[in-house]
C-alpha cells in the first residue's frame, strides 16, 4: 500500500499552528522547539496526508489528521505514530509504515509505504 502527497509550501503560511485541527500538541511543540521553517511544516502536513492515503482511508469519517503524528529521529528519519481508527487499521494489516519527506524551494512531498 502506498500514499503520496504534494503541496505548495506557500499554502501552509496561513495554517493555524494550534493543536487540534491538523497538528497534535506534541507536533506543535516540536515545530516551535525546532523553529521549523514553512517547508518543514508543509512536509509534516504532506506526511499526514500520505499516511492516510496509504491506509486507504484518506481524510474522512473514519480517520483524520489528529490520528497521525509525525516526528523525526535524532538522525532526521521521519517516524509515524497512529491513534484511533488509523492505528486499528494498521494493526489489522500487521504491517509497518515507512515514510519519506522532501521539499524544493516551492513544494513539499511525502510518500508513505505500508509493508
Amino acid at each position: 500500500m502506498i500514499g503520496i502527497d504534494i503541496l505548495e509550501i506557500e499554502r501552509v503560511k496561513d495554517l493555524t499552528l494550534q493543536p487540534g485541527r491538523v497538528f497534535t500538541q506534541q507536533e506543535v511543540n516540536y515545530i516551535h522547539e525546532k523553529k521549523c521553517k514553512l517547508e518543514t511544516i508543509a512536509g509534516l502536513f504532506c506526511a499526514k496526508e500520505a499516511v492516510l492515503k496509504a491506509l486507504g482511508t484518506g481524510i474522512g469519517n473514519q480517520t483524520g489528521f489528529m490520528q497521525v503524528e509525525i516526528f523525526h529521529t535524532a538522525l532526521g528519519q521521519p517516524t509515524v505514530t497512529l491513534y484511533g481508527k488509523a492505528k486499528e487499521i494498521l494493526l489489522s494489516l500487521g504491517k509497518d509504515i515507512f515514510l519519506s519527506i522532501t521539499h524544493s524551494a516551492t513544494t513539499a512531498v511525502a510518500v508513505a509505504i505500508i509493508k
